[in-house]
Formats: structure tokens, sequence, C-alpha cells
């Protein structure tokens, strides 16, 4: 009976919009009868799964840091994290990981008073005690934290003044070891409602998030590409029944694996015991012969690096319709060559290299603007950069 109520209030939930994007998410194994699990965070080799979660009787609060090694058999048994990372005191609740590209470095939202995020790192076989984030990230109530995958950029939800509406997305970019003032992510993404849990691809375009109070006041998984002027679009529904049904089903706290091509999500449904599940969708490439983005894999392209302006590191993506030597370089407003990021023949597909600022003789270059040259038996393609300190 249970199985058939989850399947029902699932059915319910599962028109995903943009199904020619995205699988329809299914739970994973690691999922029990019992516990919550919820807020996923995958490593960058997709064997290692972080999630918070009240399993097994040994968490210190409502909810801890716990993962999962995957085999060939699928998700091993949650482990917990152990008493460094969670706080042994009664009431304080440890959730959002966000285990960073290095796989040494994690991220996670410790509550109690007020949220705040902390940060812990692996060093010599274990974690190292946690330490909260400055002011600067920690001076109003902030949670949900993501990491880019250079780990210069942290992406997490605020109320914090200047917003536009109960919580929104904020980002700040890490300069000289420490943390910038936060930047609010817009009205692309944020919006009256709340968003909140961001999470972030290793191509630093791909980004999703939830969204509470926008469809039929339920929590809504929804996708945008950082860099677009296009809004956000939400690509899995919540579902939610009205009095006297009572009945709803919620999708959110996200993560969207670094090669940008599964969602780990929380699923949760009304009245169930337990009441989070952790899901996951597939990208779905190439359907009805349309390839990812639209871009034609008949012609030679040069996507917008991102993020532009950039301070440290900026990623370079770019696509080869056939085989053969390339080049791409950068030039400075007088023509004169600053770097050349990759002259060597390549085979036809996708590419992606980063810049991190400097020339040749590895000397940070000045702040102006830069330009960058993809070049190949295809053409040639020239995109405006612009680096600031």
């Amino acid at each position: 009976m249970r199985n058939i109520l989850l399947s029902v209030l699932f059915a319910l939930a599962a028109s995903a919009a943009f199904a020619d994007s995205w699988t329809t998410p299914t739970p994973i194994n690691i999922n029990s009868f019992y516990f919550d699990h919820e807020m996923p965070s995958i490593s960058n080799d997709g064997s290692k799964l972080f999630f918070s979660s009240d399993s097994d009787g040994i968490a210190n609060g409502p909810a801890d840091i716990y993962y999962s090694l995957k085999s060939e058999s699928g998700w091993g048994m949650p482990i917990f994290l152990g008493n460094i990372v969670n706080d042994t005191i009664q009431g304080r609740i440890e959730s959002s990981p966000c285990i960073g590209y290095d796989d040494t470095t994690l991220y996670f939202a410790r509550s109690y008073v007020n949220d705040s995020i902390w940060v812990t790192y692996y060093t010599n076989g274990d974690w190292l005690l946690p330490q909260p984030l400055d002011s600067t990230i920690n001076k109003f109530p902030a949670g949900g934290p993501a990491v880019s995958q250079d780990g210069q950029r942290l992406y997490f939800h605020s109320n914090r003044p200047g917003g536009y509406g109960g919580y929104d997305i904020w980002m700040s970019q890490k300069t000289g070891g420490a943390w910038q003032e936060p930047v609010n992510m817009g009205p692309e993404i944020n919006t009256s409602f709340n968003e909140k849990e961001p999470s972030i691809a290793g191509n630093d375009s791909d980004f999703v998030f939830w969204r509470s109070g926008s469809v039929s006041d339920t929590c809504n998984i929804w996708y945008h590409k950082l860099g677009s002027e296009d809004s956000a679009k939400c690509i899995f529904f919540g579902h939610y029944e009205p009095y006297p049904h009572y009945g709803w089903c919620w999708h959110e706290a996200p993560c969207i694996s670094w090669d940008g091509q599964k969602i780990y999500l929380t699923y949760a449904s009304f009245n169930v015991e337990p009441l989070s599940y952790i899901y996951l969708s597939n990208r779905i490439t190439g359907v009805a012969g349309k390839p990812e983005n639209n871009v034609s894999k008949t012609t030679l392209s040069l996507s917008p690096n991102f993020p532009n302006p950039f301070s440290q590191f900026t990623g370079i993506s770019y696509q080869l319709p056939a085989s053969g030597y390339v080049n791409l370089s950068i030039y400075n407003i007088a023509g004169q060559l600053v770097r050349t990021l990759v002259n060597e023949d390549k085979k036809a597909g996708k590419y992606k290299t980063i810049w991190n600022g400097n020339d040749e003789s590895s000397k940070k270059v000045a702040q102006g603007i830069y330009f960058c040259k993809l070049q190949s038996g295809n053409g040639q393609i020239i995109h405006k950069m612009v680096l600031v300190k």
C-alpha cells in the first residue's frame, strides 16, 4: 500500500516540463523506509553521495550529514560523517552539504538560532573541525551553499537586505583568499517568492535551484543557463491538492552533477513517513535530432566565456564540427598575442578550457579588454572578454 501511494503521488508530480531535456526523476536505492534522506551532493566522479539525514538513530540532532559509496550493485548504506563535522549539541542541524570538485572541501549549512555556512577540509584521512565563513557571508542568515568547479565562486540563499523577495540566491567571488561582498543573482533567477539551494555544473553555466510558492504553492526545480538573458524555467513541478484533500509532493534541494548530465534532488511527499527521499533525473541530449543547446554539429562554435567580466578565472567552451588542427588564443586590445590555450589537432566534439588571466610567462596580465580567438579549418570566431581586478 505504501509503494502504491508513493507511485500515485509521484505520478501526479512527474509532469516535468521540458521532457525532451530531463528524464522523469526516479528514486535511487539509498532511500530508507524509516529515515529521511535529502539535500544530496555528488562527488566529481559520481562515486560518493553526501546528504542530510536523521538516519539509523546516530544523528546528534534532527539531521546530520551522511554519505554513501557507489559500487557495481548500487549505493551502499549511509555512513555517518562523524562528530567532528556533525555538532554534538542537540537541536543543531547540519544540512545542505556541497562537496567541492577537489573532493576535499565540504561546505554545509548549520542551523541553530540562524542558518550559517561552514566549511571543512579532508586532510590526512579525516575531516578537520569545521569553521564558519566570515561575516561577509554569515552576517545575515545563509544556507544552501554551492561552489564553482574552481572553488572561486560561492552561491547560496539568504534573506539579506537588497533581495527581490523572501529568500534569494546570491553569489560571492573569492579574491585573495577572502570572500567578497555577495551579489544578488538578479531577476532572471530571483523573484518575490523564495529561491533556495542552488547548484552549478562544472561548465559554470548549467544552474539549478528550487523555488517555493510560485506554482500552486509548491516547491519546484528550476533551471537557468548563467550568462543568458532568459529567465529561469521550471523543469520539475511539485503537486498540491487544497482542502479537503491535503495532498502534495515537493521537489527541492537539487544537485546537478559536475558534468551536467544528472540532477539529484529531494522528493518530499505528504503524510508519508519518511517524508523525504533522494531521486535522480538524467539529461537527454539529441532528442528529435536536436543537439543539446541547439548548437549545430556541422558548424564551428565558440560560446561566450563565463564569467564575463571575470577577475581570476573564466571558462571558454567551443565545438569542432570535424577533426583537425585548432588554435585557441588570447589577444590584447592592441592585437598582441597574450596566451595560447590550445594549439593542436583535436577530434570533432565539444571542449572547454580555462584561462586564469596569465600570459605565456605565467604572469598576471593587466585589467582591460581582451579577445579570445578560435581558429580551425572551418573558420574562425572571436569573442570579447573583460578582465577586472
